[in-house]
């Protein structure tokens, strides 16, 4: 399955279904490997970094939609400029460490959520 058709698949349920975790990840890489005959990976290491960064922009882009914050809004409180948000979102750059954590802090999310790194158990 292509990441578009991924993309077509997550779309048909709202952000905030997604964002707040009521949609089961889980289940929907389970519903995508019996559709295709292939182990869905979503393991940050095996993604080509351009994808990886993109993925990241996108989610990005969707917590701090959904917490209310304009890209100039989120920019100032971050301490950064707007071309930088901007950037993240579109996948053009990666934040450091330290922007990371502070953008994980205002967004009240996790680094690893906002990277979509797994919870090992």
């Amino acid at each position: 399955m292509t990441n578009e058709e991924i993309a077509k698949e997550i779309s048909q349920y709202p952000l905030t279904a997604i964002a707040t975790g009521l949609l089961n990840i889980e289940h929907l890489k389970e519903k995508l490997t019996q559709s295709t005959g292939e182990e869905f990976i979503s393991d940050p290491i095996k993604i080509p970094e351009a994808e990886r960064r993109k993925l990241f922009g996108e989610r990005l882009r969707m917590i701090r939609k959904l917490r209310g914050f304009t890209q100039a809004e989120f920019a100032e409180r971050l301490g950064v400029s707007k071309s930088f948000v901007t950037n993240c979102e579109c996948g053009r750059r990666e934040p450091s460490n330290r922007n990371l954590i502070s953008m994980a802090r205002i967004l009240n999310v996790s680094a690893d959520w906002l990277l979509d790194i797994p919870v090992v158990e």
